[in-house]
Parts: structure tokens; sequence; C-alpha cells
């Protein structure tokens, strides 16, 4: 309860006092009475304890119960009217209630949680129907011919026709009576969330940009050496990091005395809406936290993605500014199923081919003859994301974001919306299981259906590794959006410029060369800034990483993270060593609940820091 209401009910109380015990001070020879006193501010009360004759001022008392019953009836209701708004117990979530207009100011606690409370509402009412068991029933044998993820640099014309429309939707096609409820309820919930204004955007969130962290428990320990990496590179961007509630007590010590160093705090869940109604799981709090963050315009890092620039002027990239939401690649190529361009409402053309993977700059007619235009040649052998209307190659990455909430509201909402129902319908639908499967392809999905703007990166991202009998991956590397941005637009002036020389058939077109070398330079000096590097391999926990004796190889230290002449040349490795040495070694002042657990003895904080600091050594001697 605010204080603006906590002051309504005690004056409301007095008031009623008044009204009880003044009779009985009239009927007496004397009474006590409240002087009502006007002045140039306004009318407020003033008691004064008076002995006087009851005649002398029976109009007066008269006069002030009068009053008084009206101030507290009128601020009873108004009280009552308050209680409608902010007690989710007695109000009843409406369409139009989730747009109510606020004044003119920052929303309250309690409009936030109202607000909040309502979107979750509106989640849990437009579930679909729940799923088969499993989803062979779904799969076309015959047509499905996608047997291993494709890498989204795979070229060669025989292999595409995996990704294709008809081998796509044979791997997962949704019947009818699924698909008739997965499209009713999408439906409802859109229509919903596009009813929210941007001006109640504005006024649910305070602060204007900032960075956003899911914490609690192991991404804690994690955030121990992410939080001071990024203010390393001087990025003083203010943090919120998102602490489920179950790992609250555990990270009291870490959000109370670590966090703050570094101009970050912690957030809850329970602190912002109370209750929610809807279970949620880790992989679903990405969202979750974006949303009940402070912040209009968001940057959102996983605890294991390590800032490698300075980044305080992101939100002020024309990228940025053009679209509101920018996203990252993946690996590998786009293997969505049909299905889901029908439940969300995107149409798409089998007809028409606009694109190559990432090149839609190029003329179609660059890398399409004649027979490779035909209706069944574009069902059956060129990829579906190649076509118009489908979402673009490469797959997303979702280890960071940068969304405007004012801009993408109703995207983030959407996307909300597909991880609840994720492992149910909406995670299969965009990645048929394919690797990394999860909350990564939710936010350009629901960017695509509600048909707002988005820019992902087209360079694509690097693995930063170390070789033994094969390679070991230990990083991802993903690049400077905006200088990526820059990049495509010169690419798109060129070749609007030089429309012959572009548009004759070229028999030997490949994405990786005649279009990333040409136009975006990778693989030489002019590509992009490493921008972040996600460690998501070998993740910077000393408890893991000291127990499973990490970064060997036959009992001998190897250096995990290559490319160093892409990061300028820093020593990445050591430096996040070295941050482990000062979080979990040295500083004795944090306790963190995830590594109290694990560690069972001093003996096993004893063999962590032992492994840290010969690492260190074995990186110094060996740069």
């Amino acid at each position: 309860m605010n204080i603006y209401v906590q002051v309504n009910l005690a004056y409301i109380r007095f008031s009623l006092f008044l009204l009880l015990v003044d009779p009985l001070y009239l009927c007496g020879n004397k009474c006590c009475y409240s002087k009502y006193v006007f002045t140039k501010r306004g009318m407020w009360m003033n008691p004064k304890f008076l002995l006087r004759p009851y005649s002398n001022f029976f109009l007066k008392r008269t006069l002030t119960i009068c009053l008084s019953a009206l101030l507290a009836l009128l601020l009873l209701y108004q009280f009552n009217q308050e209680t409608v708004i902010t007690n989710p117990s007695v109000w009843v979530p409406q369409k139009d209630e989730l747009q109510r207009p606020l004044e003119s100011r920052t929303a309250t606690p309690n409009e936030r949680r109202v607000f909040f409370r309502n979107i979750f509402t509106t989640l849990k009412n437009a579930k679909p129907r729940d799923p088969p068991e499993d989803f062979t029933a779904f799969k076309d044998e015959a047509r499905c011919k996608l047997r291993d993820p494709m890498f989204a640099s795979d070229g060669e014309r025989e292999k595409l026709e995996a990704v294709s429309y008809d081998s796509l939707d044979g791997c997962m096609h949704v019947p009818d009576q699924y698909l008739e409820s997965l499209t009713k309820m999408h439906t409802k919930f859109v229509g919903t969330i596009k009813s929210i204004s941007s001006s109640t955007v504005r006024q649910l969130y305070p602060e204007d940009s900032g960075i956003v962290a899911v914490g609690g428990g192991r991404y804690s320990v994690l955030l121990a050496t992410m939080l001071p990496k990024l203010r390393k590179n001087c990025t003083s961007l203010p943090v919120e990091i998102f602490i489920p509630d179950e790992d609250a007590a555990g990270d009291a010590s870490f959000c109370q005395v670590f966090a703050p160093r570094y101009n970050a705090k912690c957030i809850y869940a329970k602190a912002i809406v109370g209750k929610i109604d809807i279970k949620l799981e880790r992989f679903q709090y990405k969202p979750v936290a974006i949303l009940l963050s402070s912040f209009k315009n968001v940057l959102f890092l996983d605890a294991d993605n390590y800032v490698m620039k300075n980044i305080d002027k992101i939100f002020s990239a024309e990228s940025y500014h053009d679209t509101g939401l920018i996203i990252w690649p993946d690996i590998w190529k786009r293997c969505t199923s049909p299905s889901f361009y029908k439940i969300a409402g995107i149409n798409f053309d089998l007809t028409k081919r606009v694109r190559w993977g990432g090149d839609e700059i190029s003329p179609v007619s660059r890398y399409t003859s004649a027979e490779q235009n035909s209706p069944e040649y574009l069902k059956t052998k060129v990829p579906f994301h190649d076509l118009d209307g489908p979402m673009p190659d490469s797959s997303s990455e979702s280890g960071q974001l940068l969304i405007n909430k004012v801009k993408h509201m109703d995207t983030l909402l959407l996307a909300l919306y597909y991880n609840v129902y994720g492992k149910q319908w909406y995670f299969p639908l965009a990645s048929q299981r394919g690797p990394g499967e999860g909350d990564k392809e939710s936010y350009i999905s629901a960017a695509y259906a509600l048909k707002k703007p988005v820019y992902q990166v087209k360079t694509p991202l690097e693995f930063s590794g170390y070789f033994t009998d094969e390679f070991n991956g230990v990083g991802l590397l993903q690049h400077d959006f905006e200088q990526d941005y820059q990049l495509y637009k010169k690419a798109e002036e060129l070749v609007a410029a030089n429309q012959i020389r572009y548009g004759f058939y070229d028999p030997e077109y490949t994405y990786s060369s005649s279009f990333l070398k040409e136009f975006f330079h990778v693989g030489e000096s002019a590509h992009s800034d490493v921008m972040f590097i996600h460690a998501s391999f070998f993740k910077f926990d000393p408890w893991e990483l000291s127990q499973n004796e990490r970064f060997t190889y036959r009992g001998k230290q190897v250096r995990g993270f290559s490319l160093r002449d892409r990061i300028n040349g820093e020593d990445f490795e050591l430096e996040v060593f070295e941050l482990m040495k000062e979080a979990f070694c040295i500083d004795k002042t944090v306790k963190y609940g995830y590594l109290e657990k694990k560690f069972k003895s001093k003996e096993d904080w004893e063999k962590a820091c032992s492994y840290i600091d010969k690492h260190i050594v074995f990186l110094k001697r060996n740069p």
C-alpha cells in the first residue's frame, strides 16, 4: 500500500472518530472541538482545545461535523477506486485496462505492479491447447530431408533442398486441429498487446538506458568476472541484474556488497510484481528480466558474455535509431517450420525468391538461373527462408540483444509468449529440435509477426578455441553492430549504382565470397570489430573449471582462447582468470550461495584457487 493511500486511510479514521465523538460533547455543557483555519495556502486542520459554553458555537460544531463527514466520504470513495486498480484480487483484467492511461508522470510501483500482473494474466489466458506427447506424428519422413544441422555458410546447392519449404514442412507440419487453437490464441494475445500505447510504456520505465542480465546461483558467479570486465572497458551504463526468487537468499551478499561496486543492482520479480501465476523456468527469465527492468533502452547480456569495447554510445547508433531492435547471428541455417508462419499470420510467397541467405542486396538474377526460378524448383530446392515472407538466414543467437521497449514493447511481450509456451510449441516450431533450441529465435520471430523493424548483424560470428585431435571451441565472437550496419548501407549503395554488373547470373556465386567477403570484408583487416566474447562453452565458474581441469590436454595446460589479433592483442583469458582470482580467492567479503554449496571444505576452495594460480602462471609464461 503506497503512502498516499495510508494518509487517506488515517484521515478517514480521524474524520469518522469526529463523527462518533462530537455528538457526545454536544450534549454536554462544554466541549472540545477542532477549529478549521483558512489560510492563503488552503484549508488545514488545527486542533485547538477550548472550553466554551455549548450555546456559543452550536452552528460552528454542526458545520464542522458535516464538513468532516463529506471529506471522509469523498476520501473513502477515492480509496475504494484505488483498491479496485491496485488490488489484483478484486480486479478482473480487461483488454482495455492494459492500456489504462496514466497521468503524465512516471508510473507508481502500484501501477507498474498492476500492468505487469495483467500481462501475466493475459499470457495465462492465451494458453494454446496442449501438444501431443511427441511430434513424430507431425513428421513426413519421405518429405523431411533435414538430417543434420546446416551451417549458415553452406552454399552447396545440392544440400539446400534440406531446408526448402517442402522439406521443412515435412519435418514438422502442424495438423489443422492444433493449428486452429494455436492461431486463435496467438491472435488473441497479439490483439491485446498491440493496444498498449507508447506513452504508457514511457511512463512504466523511469530510467533511460542500461544493461540487463540474469543472475542467480551459478550465473551470479559468472557475473563476478563479467561486471569488472565491463568496467575495465570504461563502459559506464548502469546494470540491473534479475535474481530469481529461489536464489535471492543465497545471492544476498553478491547483491548487497559486490554488485554496487560496479554500478549494478539486483531486481526481483516478487518485489516488482508479487506472485506470478505462471511458473517460470530459467530459459524464460531473459524476456522477464528485460520487461521488469527500469530501462526504456536495454542491452541484454548473458552472464557469460564479455564486452570487449566501450559501449556507452550504442543507444545513439543509427542502426538502433532506425529499428529499435538489434539481433546477432548464430552459425546455423534457419529451419523454422512453415506452420509457425501460418500461426503468426505471416504471409509467404512460394513462387518468389528475394535473397540468398543474408544477401538481400544483390539482384536475384545474380544467383538464380531461369530454370532455378520455376515454382517447383523454388518449393523443393531453394531454402524456404530465401523466399518472400519468412525471416532471413542465419538463425539468431540471443547471448546479446538490443531493444527499445517504447518501440518494441509488443515485440518483447510476444517473445515472452513464445518463451512461456516454448517447450510445448514454439521452440520446436522455430528450430525443429536443432542445436541451441530455446529462446534464441523468439525476438526476431516476434518482430516479423508484428511487422516491426529489426536488424540482424550480417557479419558471421567467429569461434575462439584450441586444437587437440580436433578443434575445441570455447567462445563466440560477435561483432560491432553499427560498423556492420554501415557496411551494409555502403553495399546497398554500391549494388544500386551497378545494377548491370551485379544483375548478371553468376554460376560461381557463393554467399561467403560473393557477399560476406566482398561487402563485409570477412577475413580481412577491414572486418568489423569484435564487440562481445560469449564464453558459453567453458564458463568461468571456478568450481566447474577446477573439478574438470578445463584448459588442459593430456595432462598439460593449453591456451583456450585464440584470435587475439581480432581483439587488438588483448589477453582475454589471462584477464578473466585474474578477475576470478580477485573475486573468489582474494576477496573474502562476498559470499556466493552456489559456491558455498559446491565447496564442501576449505581444501576444495584451496584446490580451485591453486588451479587458477597455476593457469595464470602458465598464461604469463606463454603469451
